[in-house]
């Protein structure tokens, strides 16, 4: 009986994330199919501030970075964590942080294609 009430709560929790995604996409989706001309409208206004939206990524790494600590002993305190689940969780800031940060590079950046266009002209 333990586990039907452990997979019912998980698996409503699972549901309500999941209808609050579907809610939030539900405008963009709409948009793109009644509206495919405002795609390119937004295609063109990422591209035209292309610097505004690398800086507003890297500061959510920042804040990310500076948070965490308070992030997770307010997670800790609301769940009544242990010590060493909390000090874990703790430890964790640097590599969460600097996978965020090769993330951003490799992919929004696209690191790895401007050093072969670099490499190929030398």
């Amino acid at each position: 009986m333990y586990l039907f009430t452990v997979f019912k709560k998980s698996f409503s929790r699972f549901f309500f994330w999941l209808v609050i995604m579907l809610l939030a996409i539900a405008p963009f989706v709409w948009i793109s199919i009644s509206h495919p001309h405002y795609l390119q409208n937004l295609n063109q206004i990422i591209s035209q501030n292309k610097l505004f939206f690398i800086c507003l990524r890297w500061l959510l790494i920042l804040t990310i970075f500076c948070t965490w600590p308070r992030f997770i002993r307010y997670r800790a305190k609301q769940h009544y964590w242990k010590p060493e689940k909390t000090m874990f969780w703790l430890n964790q800031r640097l590599k969460i942080t600097l996978w965020l940060v090769i993330f951003e590079l490799v992919v929004c950046e696209n690191l790895f294609l401007t050093l072969i266009h670099t490499l190929e002209g030398h």
